[in-house]
């Protein structure tokens, strides 16, 4: 799995080749050509549920295409959350655990 830290947000590259990018709430993915992936969640974009002003700092995509993110939020970005999910939402992509530090 690839991974590319981005001023905004972080990149990883899916099994399948398509570009997945995740900043603050959201998570898109891309075709090989860079267009928006519309097969992906809600018409190529998902957003989903953790704590407020959640900022990812950490992403990956496993061989599965399951995807996890890792970041800070909350109140003065004082706690630290980790989130877990699907495209497909077999698993839902939401909040694992909120921890605050």
């Amino acid at each position: 799995d690839a991974q590319v830290d981005c001023q905004r947000g972080i990149l990883a590259l899916g099994p399948d080749g398509k570009l997945i990018a995740a900043g603050a709430k959201t998570v898109v993915r891309f075709d090989g050509n860079g267009a928006i992936d519309g097969s992906f969640a809600d018409d190529g974009t998902f957003t989903f549920s953790g704590p407020r002003r959640f900022s990812a700092s950490g992403l990956a995509v496993g061989s599965t295409g399951t995807i996890a993110l890792a970041g800070t939020g909350g109140r003065k970005g004082k706690h630290f959350a980790v989130a877990r999910g699907t495209a497909d939402r077999t698993i839902p992509l939401k909040a694992m655990f909120v921890v605050a530090v």
